[in-house]
């Protein structure tokens, strides 16, 4: 059983560098309905799974890469994650007090485009892997990310028969991670479409709020 004071010891003695982390991650500019930045970008999270020892593939689509990356645990259970690296455009830009891809930290709060939507979330999952790894040496359980470029344009490239029917799916046990975060990704983009519905909760989408919370988008 992880011992929870060790972990909040970690977390707390090294939020810096997580905010460092997050920081280089909303510098590189990923806006997919303009095609900036994105296959740099998927670059720099592969190279983020990579620090952690996962496995990683970046994967080409039709549209933006799809970065994938596994690690082994202690237990065959499978935690999967999804993320995305993509963000909105940040125009118009005569409404930021700070461009939208120089982070700054204020009263805080750190504040640039991706910040919260959705790089943020992404590296609080990589900086709760740190912490366990730094009390154990592997993991409690298989995790898996999944992390894509389209969410903020309606994941369509992946839904077309020409990418699920790629070689890069031919592994059974990755074929049915990317159709439970492709049936993800339909649902939120038909949520989007209809504000009525309800989008399904997990726990891979929450995420912490540390020193007063992240801002912006």
């Amino acid at each position: 059983m992880a011992n929870y004071a060790k972990l909040d010891n970690f977390l707390e003695a090294h939020l810096d560098d997580s905010i460092a982390e997050l920081s280089r991650l909303v510098a590189q500019p990923s806006v997919g309905a303009q095609n900036l930045g994105m296959k740099e970008c998927a670059a720099l999270v592969a190279q983020m799974l990579r620090k952690r020892g996962l496995t990683t593939e970046v994967m080409p689509t039709p549209g933006a890469p799809v970065v994938y990356g596994e690690r082994k645990g202690k237990s065959d259970r499978t935690l999967l994650f999804y993320c995305h690296y993509d963000v909105q455009p940040a125009e118009p830009l005569e409404l930021w007090v700070t461009p939208p891809f120089e982070p700054s930290l204020r009263d805080g709060k750190l504040y640039g485009r991706g910040v919260s939507d959705d790089k943020g979330h992404l590296v609080a999952r990589l900086f709760a892997i740190d912490a366990l790894l730094a009390e154990a040496d592997e993991l409690p359980c298989k995790i898996k990310f999944i992390i894509e470029g389209e969410e903020e344009t309606s994941s369509a490239s992946k839904l077309t028969p020409a990418f699920c029917n790629s070689v890069a799916w031919t592994t059974p046990r990755r074929r049915s991670s990317i159709s439970a975060c492709a049936a993800s990704a339909t649902w939120n983009s038909l949520s989007k479409l209809q504000p009525s519905m309800s989008t399904p909760v997990s726990a891979a989408r929450s995420s912490p709020t540390p020193r007063g919370g992240w801002s912006g988008r």
